[in-house]
């Protein structure tokens, strides 16, 4: 939130960017594994990308905001686990 309020929206660009590519990734891998995930969305079976139609790969985007924040609420409730610190910002202080 703080990034936010000054106008650094980095924090989020990054995150989306990072979570497509790991996505692009689990789904490459998905391709040639047994068992394999096999995806099938109502009007939008015309485009994939490996398995998965391509409007699916926007579901990574917030699943990548929830595991940054489920990092950052682990690391608030267990001061003691030792997390590195994670930077997600491109600014430089």
């Amino acid at each position: 939130a703080w990034h936010i309020g000054r106008r650094d929206w980095s924090p989020l660009f990054n995150l989306a960017v990072g979570t497509l590519i790991c996505g692009w990734f689990w789904e490459m891998w998905n391709v040639y594994s047994l068992p394999k995930w096999t995806y099938s969305i109502t009007y939008a079976e015309y485009l994939h990308v490996f398995e998965m139609p391509i409007l699916g790969y926007g579901g990574y985007i917030p699943f990548g905001y929830e595991v940054y924040l489920f990092t950052v609420v682990v690391r608030q409730l267990l001061p003691w686990l030792k997390v590195p610190d994670a930077r997600v910002s491109s600014r430089v202080d």
